[in-house]
């Protein structure tokens, strides 16, 4: 006899016609509770992993964000206008602060929020392709996908644009489906979207192009996909004078980014599984051998994923692309295909689901306990700085009087301890010690900071100064300048306290 509770159901009935509405009527209400339940329980799982420690010192990127939020509207457009990125993000971001603060941990906040949206376009996007068991499955494992938790805390355009990834995805499936115009005229806009959010947002947009050449050939080149990409075209040509001069014209460059290396493309591999580099990890084989294992079981279950080539295209294209462009300039860097990553294990986890049940839950035991263990690391790590904060603090405890400036010969320290209110007036010296020749710096150091000429003319007014400069620095001082006090800082900086004597 059996036992499920639809057949209890049955057996009240009075006919079979009977039984089968009701039958129909439950499995309608069950997916319609999972349709709704897996969402939102990914995106509270998510939101959970990214609050642990969100309140972390701050890195240079972030403080940078950070400092733009702070420029008008018309000032943000100017500098990212001569910067490496597009000025969408930084734009939201200061409308984002504007409603809820100004606090690092509201800041990071906005990255936290474009993640839950990528989880319920991700949800979207596989249930119409794959079902909802494929969903699922998806959506829970992106919740603790370590790298994209890591994004999650950071205040960058990572997963903003992941998010407009994906919806633009789901978009486009919809709208090849329904091939009516509005759904294409919104991908178009999505599209545009995510140009004026990363510029590297492009080799997805080529990936979805292969994946409709793939499917439908001849037939690409219709009324609604020219409507969608002309709407992208014409709603991102204000800032395509700007793309030309930063990839063709411009010295701007990603000059901290090394020459393209086997070590960067496994090191690529061990971020999108585990946020770590394998070629630095002291579990480096135990972290291969996971990966090994989950590439068998895509390249066994290659068929299983046979409606899921959007995303496979996804996880490679945008791969390859980048790999390709790095061949002539250093451009190679993980965060930049956070939406590819995301795709790779999407496909990655969704080749198990073909295994049988106890096998499933033991894989997928197995992939959560990984993912949950190196999402804690990811969460809980020190960001690339060091503790900014700490450094900040110190200087503020130590300092005895308001008649105290702050003149920084490292642009990074600029940029952190501009975030941190220190209670002093922050000038950079234009003496800098580690000046760069790319863009994230250069623009607003020559036009928009306060840049003291030195630090004499400032001791002559009555000030004490704290020099933050890096280690190994030798400064050549007045003889009437002494140093009071030094405190060492994060990652090979500190911070000296001079003072003028009085003259005899």
């Amino acid at each position: 006899m059996r036992t499920h509770s639809f057949s209890q159901e049955a057996s009240l009935a009075s006919d079979d016609g009977d039984t089968g509405s009701r039958i129909d009527e439950c499995l309608r209400l069950h997916r319609a509770v999972l349709s709704w339940l897996v969402p939102v329980v990914a995106g509270l799982v998510y939101v959970a992993v990214c609050l642990i420690n969100l309140n972390k010192s701050i890195w240079f990127d972030e403080a940078y964000s950070a400092y733009l939020a702070r420029l008008d509207y018309s000032d943000i457009v100017a500098v990212t206008a001569r910067d490496l990125h597009p000025p969408l993000y930084y734009i939201l971001l200061k409308a984002w602060s504007g409603v809820f603060g100004h606090s690092i941990v509201a800041m990071r906040l906005l990255s936290t929020a474009f993640g839950v949206v990528t989880i319920a376009f991700i949800h979207r996007l596989i249930k119409t392709m794959a079902g909802i068991r494929a969903s699922a499955l998806a959506a829970l494992a992106i919740s603790i996908m370590p790298l994209f938790v890591y994004y999650g805390q950071e205040m960058r355009m990572y997963t903003m644009m992941t998010a407009i990834v994906f919806a633009a995805s789901y978009v486009l499936v919809v709208a090849v489906e329904r091939a009516t115009l509005p759904w294409w005229t919104l991908y178009g806009a999505l599209v545009a979207l995510g140009m004026w959010t990363h510029y590297f947002v492009v080799f997805v947009w080529i990936a979805h192009l292969c994946w409709l050449v793939w499917r439908y050939r001849r037939e690409v080149l219709n009324r609604s996909t020219v409507i969608a990409y002309a709407t992208a075209l014409l709603l991102f040509a204000p800032w395509l004078p700007t793309v030309v001069r930063r990839f063709f014209f411009s010295e701007v460059e990603n000059s901290w980014v090394p020459p393209l290396s086997l070590s960067q493309i496994v090191d690529f591999v061990g971020s999108v599984f585990f946020a770590r580099q394998m070629t630095r990890s002291p579990i480096t084989v135990a972290m291969a051998a996971v990966i090994v294992v989950v590439g068998y079981y895509v390249v066994r279950n290659w068929k299983s994923l046979k409606n899921l080539e959007l995303v496979v295209l996804m996880a490679v294209v945008p791969v390859l692309a980048l790999l390709a462009l790095s061949v002539f300039r250093p451009e190679f860097v993980e965060r930049y295909l956070l939406p590819s990553a995301v795709s790779a294990v999407i496909v990655s986890v969704l080749s198990l689901r073909e295994l049988p049940v106890k096998q499933l839950a033991a894989s997928c035991l197995v992939l959560a306990l990984c993912f949950g263990a190196f999402a804690f690391r990811a969460v809980t790590g020190q960001r690339a700085d060091g503790d900014m904060a700490q450094f900040a603090r110190d200087i503020a405890a130590a300092s005895g009087s308001s008649e105290e400036v702050i003149l920084s010969r490292v642009y990074r320290a600029y940029y952190d301890l501009s975030f941190y209110d220190t209670g002093h007036v922050l000038f950079l010296s234009e003496f800098v010690q580690d000046e760069p020749t790319w863009g994230y710096y250069a623009p607003p150091m020559k036009d928009d900071l306060d840049i003291a000429a030195s630090y004499e003319a400032l001791l002559a007014d009555g000030f004490s100064i704290w020099e933050i400069a890096p280690d190994g620095f030798v400064p050549t001082y007045p003889d009437r300048v002494v140093v009071i006090t030094e405190i060492g800082g994060p990652v090979g900086l500190h911070a000296t306290k001079l003072q003028l004597l009085p003259s005899r």
